[in-house]
């Protein structure tokens, strides 16, 4: 019998070039909302945005509740010697796991398009990577429960949203769970303090798959 051929001609073996420089992100609500954005920040290494802050710090300015679009940008560095291949090479980026969000891509300013599902990775075409420095624009944007949730904690005139739905300022009875409000039985539709936070923005790994 003729052995079967583990490498794939068409598809070899990925490099893979793992994003380590600090990341520069800005904030931006949608349109509708006249709340003050959060001030941009430089993460060093990608952290869940619900780790800023403590509960109750609920103010418009807060990453901590923040539901919108964050713009992430950093660089990355080609080889010199991957040079030669750049032409031909079929990249990706991959993001790792998008928490309750959709992430839309640019590499030197060229759109490279929309992850919002499994694998989590976009493709990269040739002519958007360069040897040496190369930019990495990512803007992700989630959902608005976080961002409810932290509006329970405010005067309805200081809230960021406007809804139909109640907010709750006192805590689910103890015999709740502290699950998202649409997956329990409640006299009101909406949320609560007590709510646990989806996880939220840009957790990574995040890495250049040549």
């Amino acid at each position: 019998q003729t052995p079967i051929n583990l490498v794939n001609p068409v598809n070899p073996v990925k490099k893979d070039i793992p994003i380590t420089n600090a990341w520069n992100v800005s904030f931006a609500y949608h349109d509708g909302i006249s709340a003050k954005p959060p001030a941009p920040v430089t993460m060093e290494t990608l952290r869940d945005l619900t780790t800023y802050g403590v509960d109750g710090d609920a103010a418009s300015t807060s990453l901590r509740y923040f539901s919108g679009t964050a713009t992430y940008k950093t660089t990355i560095h080609i080889p010199p010697t991957l040079n030669s291949k750049l032409s031909t090479l079929n990249s990706q980026l991959a993001l790792g796991k998008l928490h309750t969000g959709l992430a839309h891509v640019f590499v030197n300013g060229v759109d490279c398009g929309v992850a919002w599902c499994a694998p989590w990775e976009v493709s990269v075409p040739a002519s958007a990577i360069r040897s040496g420095e190369n930019e990495i624009e990512i803007r992700y944007t989630n959902n608005w429960f976080n961002r409810l949730v932290g509006d329970c904690f405010l005067k309805p005139e200081e809230r960021v949203t406007r809804s139909t739905l109640r907010y709750s300022a006192k805590p689910r009875a103890k015999s709740d769970p502290k699950r998202p409000w649409f997956l329990l039985p409640s006299i009101y539709s909406g949320p609560a303090v007590s709510d646990r936070l989806q996880h939220s923005g840009l957790l990574g790994p995040i890495a250049l798959k040549l």
